[in-house]
Formats: C-alpha cells, sequence, structure tokens
C-alpha cells in the first residue's frame, strides 16, 4: 500500500499535478493621480502583481481648437478638433489610446521620449505624435499611490 502512494505522489509531482502546485495570488491595486494645471492630467491604472493591465489617461477642462466647446479631452472626442493639425491626421483621443494600449502591452517603461518629450519608438509614434512627457509623469505618480 506504501508503495503504491508513493507511486501516485511520484506520478502526480512529475506530471505536474496541481493537488502540489501553489496558485499564484493575483493582487490588485488601483492608483489615481492628478497634475496640478489649469488642464490637469488625470491618470487611473490598475496594476494586477504590479503589471499595469489597464491606464486611462485624460485631460479636464480642455477646449477644442476652435475655443467653442469644453470637456476633457477624451469627453470632446472628434470636437476637439486636433486631427486638422496633426501630422499623422488622428485626433488627441485616437493618439492617448495608442500610449495607453502600448503600455498595457509592453509596460511603461518601454515607452522612449526624446528631449522635449515626444515618443522616440518607431511603432509607438506612427499612432502618437504629441508630447507624452507629462502623460508618463503623472502615470508613474498614479503607480506610486496604488493599494489594494
Amino acid at each position: 500500500m506504501m508503495k503504491r502512494y508513493m507511486m501516485v505522489l511520484l506520478a502526480c509531482s512529475l506530471a505536474g499535478c496541481s493537488l502540489f502546485q501553489q496558485t499564484e495570488q493575483k493582487i490588485e491595486k488601483v492608483g489615481v493621480a492628478t497634475s496640478d494645471e489649469e488642464m490637469p492630467i488625470v491618470v487611473e491604472v490598475t496594476l494586477v502583481n504590479d503589471v499595469i493591465t489597464k491606464i486611462d489617461i485624460d485631460e479636464k477642462n480642455a477646449r477644442s481648437f476652435d475655443g467653442m466647446i469644453t470637456g476633457s479631452k477624451k469627453e470632446l472626442g472628434d470636437q476637439y478638433n486636433m486631427r486638422a493639425y496633426s501630422s499623422i491626421g488622428k485626433e488627441w483621443y485616437e493618439q492617448i489610446t495608442s500610449l495607453e494600449t502600448y503600455i498595457e502591452e509592453k509596460g511603461i517603461d518601454a515607452v522612449m521620449v526624446d528631449e522635449d518629450g515626444y515618443v522616440l519608438n518607431d511603432d509607438l509614434k506612427m499612432e502618437c505624435t504629441i508630447e507624452v512627457d507629462e502623460y508618463l509623469e503623472v502615470s508613474y505618480e498614479a503607480i506610486e499611490n496604488a493599494t489594494e
């Protein structure tokens, strides 16, 4: 009987039997940060085991390029009217979504910027030509503020 028990234990350990494996605990944290500006940058970040799984970047109190409409830049959407001034023909919310997706997929430390705050990553700068250094700065603050 003991021999059979030992064989079952050995077989389970060799086969990766879930009975003996520890499950990794997932620790979720959420952090928020806001810059101190007339048009404050607001970032909310969700981390699971200290890896960013969701990031939301927006600017509040924004005005459309013609100055007629106010709201957050994401709320303004196409009415922000940056597309006509964009070298890649993309609106602000489209560019910031590209940055958010890049951060979620590759991590915030993967985003490289030049001395003027513009993206250096070839794959990202095809989608995001806005200055991002302040968004990254507030994002790092949100990460530091993250709690369970």
